[in-house]
């Protein structure tokens, strides 16, 4: 690591191979090895780069033909493109922006519309755009009644700042296609940048007419009313979506099963089992994802709940849908494009064990998921299995598996042999298997040659499946990863012993079998991992276990002495009294009850990592009951959707920017829904300043305010609740050594708030090292202080920072003290879990756990920071109390204090209107200082539309960034014009 950090790769990739040679578990060496690679690479690549002429095409005369310009034309562009594709990214995009540049007045006399447009389109993302625009032009020239062009020449113009032209372009493309949504709002969006926007929202309601679903000009009307304080205006467009379903009751709307109704095996193909049951009590629509019309014409106005892989339905959510995804995975991390997937489209997640849901947070999933089993079709038997007589021809060992090589199918076979031997007559491994790989049918070719291993492939008829299984003596099954395992668990209903492997699926069985005292399901170790490999996907996916073979010998021959020498086969009670596995009838009904959804959360930032959404998702997110919304046209459609009795807003501080939107908001919905209660969880509350005052009173006429920081009760003149913010505990770290002496650990995302930008003198000061989990500004680098600050930017998903941070001697959190500002330090809640002390800067964002953590004052963290990491009888004391905290506060006690709230309070309404501006009109002063008239045209310099812009997305002005945090954040503190709300706004 060192080598690589002072650029000798090439030496740091040898002492990786050695380090990997020594422990080839040892994952941190393989990623070096993959990344050193990737360096090596990608030098050789730019060295090779440098060395072509980027600046020289073959081009033709001036008086060429059209012909041989538009051959040139069609080899620029090829070669173009391979330039591009062999240089690292950027690396050719100068010169060759330059080279196409000068070709253009040549090859621009082409007659092929097609090879201009792709010209046009490399232009644009060289950035040449006033090329791009007179190449687009060409194409319009050529073909004058098509709209792309002139579309994409308002794009170009733009981006180089020509709005006037820009939106006569774009005028054309709606002449020559007046379906051009994306015209229309990029005429909007140039609009709102010159300050029109009472225009710009005539051309984005034009969008939007066009495309209800188009989702930038929804966002943008909502923006323009906001800009123009149309409060009323603004409510009336979040309940647009509501238009023609009035009348609409949610027992009335259907619920639609998407699935796969072609031939198969997996979760999608049990449709039927599902539909069967719940068609009894609700319309049901059966919906195959195999057939996009089927799935373009059902999804809307739909509660739809999806029993299929994720990468078989990614179609967008329909405004009027309320979509749960059902399925599971078979190693511990799922693709990156589920992970997307799920994030962008379902509005909550359902799979079958925790330790799915644990590899679906590690992966990125950042949407509720609630734990279901499925159920489990145990096939129909003409007697019951301990009634048949042991077969004459020896004990059988039954594995059924699809020939895939993560069902350990090889394995089995070659454990068998070794713990029997080959051909012998008083015992038979027995294979089934539907369809399979190639690779795996021809690696079990070579046990043809043995007479007791017997294989056959097929559907069979029901008769023939109840003859297999009643032949089994044992059923087998070690497989690699599962996500559900139902050969096992059809075994078990029937009385079969089972060997299974000890992986996460059947932890439930080997938990119930032991609770049980049942005798006759065994379980075979693992002995590591292995990269997980599908067919379907060339994606990373994480690992699958590996079977201990040898302890899968000594258990088959345990089971063939314990079992072959009975006079009968074994009878008597069955895994859980008969009551295991569910069937698909029980499991349906469990899936309809959760259906009934009565409590509504809704979090802007679902779907997105940051403290609000994962304190939604690992609080509510196995609250029975709870649906979730993202947005307020959200929260109006799921009303109608389910019968809610509350209401519960997770306000986030920055997303919900506007009081007086919040507050019509909050006031229409409770007009509309007088019988919903409504909660609202202040996760940053602001008690110093008169404007936040001013808006807690009036929110708290209408909506439940909670705080999660108990100290913020004892300030508050209005009305507030305290719930204890709770500690994610599903997270259990064992205790480790600490492996970092004299080093202390902090993580969170980057705030210089939080002091981040400050740990040098705090190492200097408390002589130890400090990591910090965030991602840093790219200036603090790798590490900072001589070493003493090490800066580690990568994602850990929680379970791997927990374990990292149990290696330290200590955790660090700090924050800078502000006036009477209020929340709930989720990051040291969670730190408590990692079995080693808390350390926190003694302010009121950690004061609600001043009999929990060290608090101190920040002169005195250094010293406190010694004391811990040299005193181990104190460290031991600390993590003993933090222990208790965590015990005191898991998550079934929060849902429960939730639970109780939405049961017992009654919704509150406000006596008469709410006044437009009701928080300007209140919170401003009658003068304004001459302080903050100055600091107004400064910061109107700056501060710009905040309309969603397609045409020119350009990333935060620096400047403006630096004065919004020396200046803006100053004046809040100490200025008395807290009503001001461009001040607001900005910071």
């Amino acid at each position: 690591v060192l080598l690589s950090k002072m650029g000798r790769v090439e030496e740091a990739l040898a002492h990786y191979e050695a380090a990997f040679s020594i422990d080839d578990n040892y994952a941190d060496a393989k990623n070096n090895i993959a990344a050193a690679k990737l360096q090596l690479e990608a030098k050789e690549r730019e060295a090779a780069v440098k060395k072509l002429d980027s600046g020289l095409f073959d081009l033709p005369a001036e008086d060429a033909t059209d012909e041989k310009v538009t051959t040139a034309l069609r080899k620029l562009i090829q070669d173009a493109e391979a330039r591009r594709k062999r240089a690292p990214t950027g690396v050719l995009d100068e010169d060759l922006k330059v080279a196409l540049s000068n070709a253009l007045p040549i090859v621009r006399k082409s007659s092929d519309p097609h090879a201009l447009f792709a010209l046009g389109t490399v232009l644009y993302e060289l950035g040449a755009f006033w090329e791009a625009a007179s190449t687009y032009e060409r194409v319009a020239e050529i073909l004058p009644k098509s709209a792309s062009p002139q579309h994409q020449r308002g794009l170009s113009l733009a981006k180089a700042g020509e709005f006037n032209e820009a939106l006569q372009a774009y005028q054309l493309a709606v002449s020559n296609d007046g379906n051009m949504a994306i015209s229309y709002n990029n005429m909007g969006v140039l609009l709102s940048k010159m300050a029109k926007h009472d225009e710009a929202l005539h051309y984005y309601q034009i969008a939007h007419s066009i495309d209800p679903e188009y989702k930038d000009a929804v966002d943008n009307i909502a923006a323009i009313h906001r800009t123009l304080n149309h409060w009323k205006e603004l409510v009336q467009h979040h309940k647009e979506v509501l238009h023609g379903a009035e009348g609409l009751t949610s027992d009335q709307i259907p619920i639609v099963l998407a699935g796969y109704k072609t031939a198969g095996d997996g979760l999608g193909s049990h449709l039927p089992e599902i539909s069967r049951y719940m068609s009894r009590y609700r319309n049901v629509v059966e919906l195959d994802t195999d057939n996009m019309y089927d799935v373009e014409a059902n999804l809307d106005d739909n509660l739809v709940l999806v029993v299929v892989e994720p990468y078989r339905l990614v179609v967008p959510r329909g405004r009027r849908e309320y979509r749960i995804y059902l399925t599971l995975f078979e190693s511990d991390r799922i693709p990156p494009s589920w992970v997307e997937i799920l994030n962008q489209h379902a509005s909550e997640v359902w799979t079958t064990l925790p330790w799915l849901r644990d590899g679906f947070r590690a992966s990125g999933v950042h949407v509720p998921i609630k734990i279901f089993p499925i159920g489990t079709s145990p096939p129909s038997l003409p007697s019951a299995w301990h009634e048949r007589p042991p077969a004459k021809n020896g004990f059988v060992f039954l594995l059924i598996a699809n020939m895939q090589p993560r069902k350990g199918v090889v394995e089995t076979a070659e454990s068998f042999i070794a713990a029997f031997g080959a051909n012998n007559s008083q015992v038979t491994l027995r294979i089934h298997a539907k369809w399979g790989d190639t690779n795996v049918f021809t690696s079990l070719d070579s046990f043809k040659q043995y007479s007791n291993i017997i294989s056959s492939t097929g559907t069979l008829e029901a008769g023939e499946l109840a003859d297999l299984w009643l032949s089994a003596d044992c059923v087998i099954a070690l497989s690699k990863g599962e996500g559900w395992g139902q050969i096992p668990r059809e075994a078990l209903s029937l009385g079969i012993p089972v060997i299974m492997s000890d992986i996460p699926c059947w932890q439930d069985i080997k938990e119930l079998a032991h609770k049980e005292g049942y005798q006759h399901a065994y379980f075979v170790r693992t002995a590591g991992t292995q990269p997980a490999i599908y067919a379907f996907t060339a994606e990373s996916t994480g690992s699958f276990l590996i079977i201990d073979e040898v302890n899968a010998q000594e258990t088959m021959v345990q089971v063939y002495r314990r079992y072959s020498s009975l006079p009968s086969r074994p009878s008597g009670a069955k895994l859980g009294q008969g009551k295991f596995p569910i069937s698909w009838e029980s499991a349906s009904e469990k899936f309809l009850k959760e259906m009934h959804k009565d409590v509504l959360v809704f979090t802007k930032s679902l779907g997105v990592a940051c403290g609000i959404s994962s304190y939604t998702y690992d609080l509510f997110g196995d609250l029975p009951g709870a649906a979730f919304a993202r947005s307020w046209s959200e929260v109006f459609v799921y009303a109608k959707f389910f019968k809610l009795k509350a209401l519960h807003i997770q306000h986030e501080h920055g997303l919900h920017w506007d009081d007086n939107e919040f507050l019509r908001m909050i006031y229409e919905f409770a007009n509309d829904y007088p019988d919903i209660t409504i909660f609202v969880t202040m996760h940053s509350l602001y008690l110093g300043y008169e404007d936040r005052t001013t808006f807690y009173k009036s929110l708290s006429t209408m909506a439940y305010i909670i705080t999660l920081n108990g100290k913020a009760a004892q300030h508050a003149t209005f009305e507030l609740m305290h719930i204890e913010h709770g500690i994610p505990s599903s997270y259990q770290i064992p205790p480790t050594p600490i492996l970092r002496q004299n080093h202390v650990a902090t993580f969170g995302f980057w705030d210089p708030e939080k002091r981040h930008d400050a740990l040098c003198q705090l190492a200097e000061d408390a002589q130890v090292a400090i990591d910090l989990y965030s991602h840093a500004p790219a200036e603090f680098g790798e590490m900072s202080c001589d070493g003493l600050v090490n800066y580690y930017r990568d994602f850990l998903d929680t379970p791997d920072l927990l374990m990292r941070l149990s290696e330290y001697s200590a955790i660090v959190f700090l924050r800078r003290p502000s006036h009477l500002s209020f929340a709930a330090s989720g990051s040291a809640r969670m730190a408590l879990l990692a079995n080693v002390p808390v350390i926190c800067e003694d302010s009121l964002h950690f004061a609600d756990l001043e009999n929990t953590v060290e608090l101190a004052p920040l002169e005195e963290i250094p010293r406190r920071i010694r004391e811990v990491v040299s005193n181990e009888e104190l460290r031991r004391h600390i993590v003993e109390r933090q222990k208790q905290f965590v015990a005191k506060w898991p998550p079934s006690e929060i849902q429960a204090r939730h639970r109780a709230l939405y049961d017992q309070l009654r919704p509150k309404h406000m006596p008469g209107e709410l006044p437009p501006d009701y928080i300007e009109k209140a919170a401003m002063p009658a003068e304004e200082s001459d302080e903050a008239n100055k600091l107004r045209d400064e910061m109107n310099k700056f501060v710009d539309s905040p309309i969603r812009n397609l045409a020119d997305e350009e990333e935060e002005d620096s400047e403006f960034a630096k004065f919004r945090s020396e200046k803006i954040r100053e004046h809040l503190r100490r200025s008395n014009l807290r009503g001001d709300k461009r001040i607001k706004d900005a910071a």
